[in-house]
């Protein structure tokens, strides 16, 4: 089982490989939460963290969701309502866009 600090390594990993606005802002993980199967790790700019800053542009990110029983990370690009995309996650996560696996 993947604890939730193993799990946001690979959510956090695959993050340091966007592109980033600029040299001074970074992809961070704003909020995690605990669905049961797996970790929903929802992502922002570092700026736009508390206390934002209102002047940065803030555009939707696609929460990744990780199974805790082997580390599968899936999006949720929300193609799919909530209950759907974790059901597929949990039994079919070859159905959702993957994280590339880390070599």
């Amino acid at each position: 089982m993947l604890d939730e600090n193993t799990a946001k390594a690979i959510v956090v990993d695959f993050l340091a490989t966007l592109p980033r606005r600029d040299r001074h802002d970074r992809w961070v993980v704003s909020r995690v939460e605990d669905c049961g199967d797996f970790w929903l790790f929802h992502w922002t700019t570092h700026r736009n963290l508390p206390p934002r800053n209102l002047k940065v542009a803030l555009a939707g990110n696609y929460p990744i969701g990780v199974r805790k029983s082997d580390g599968v990370a899936c999006i949720w690009t929300m193609l799919f309502p909530f209950e759907q995309f974790a059901d597929k996650l949990v039994h079919h996560p070859e159905q959702l866009p993957q994280l590339p696996k880390k070599e």
